[in-house]
């Protein structure tokens, strides 16, 4: 088991698409960052769907996607960081909290939040072993992501 972790572009919001989409398919974008149709017919929502998969240079308008960390990581990590005193409810309550197979987006205040922690988390900590050090990057490069384009960081 391990913990996924994605951030949709803006690409549709940027009119930055190789093709626009038809009128009639309803695109707009989820609370997640995600393109998606608000068409009912079955029709319609099949052309969409091939759209969405190369309407950008992103497949499926993903901008980045990482594996955080196995569970093994995870539990190591949880060991240093109680000994270190950090409280970081952001990560450890929903980041490394997370059920696969439960979308979870959060939301840009949690993206800042998580940003705050990471940070803190490196004073405090200083030196990670290298797998903890992996799953340490995998966040930040999601964080910068999500702040950059201004969306959700999606679990």
């Amino acid at each position: 088991m391990s913990i996924d972790a994605l951030v949709f572009c803006d690409c549709l919001e940027r009119g930055a698409l190789r093709r626009q989409p038809r009128p009639e398919w309803q695109v707009y974008v989820q609370s997640d960052g995600c393109r998606e149709c608000a068409a009912s017919d079955h029709g319609a929502i099949g052309a969409f769907g091939l759209w969405h998969e190369t309407a950008c240079h992103h497949d499926y308008g993903i901008l980045l996607h990482r594996t955080v960390a196995s569970a093994e990581t995870i539990a190591r990590f949880k060991e240093m960081t109680a000994a270190s005193g950090c409280r970081c409810p952001v990560l450890e309550g929903r980041v490394l909290a997370h059920q696969p197979g439960q979308d979870e987006a959060l939301e840009s205040s949690a993206v800042d939040s998580l940003a705050m922690e990471l940070q803190d988390l490196r004073k405090a900590v200083g030196h990670w072993p290298a797998e903890i050090e992996g799953m340490v990057r995998a966040l930040e490069d999601l964080v910068a992501c999500a702040r950059q384009v201004n969306k959700p960081l999606v679990l």
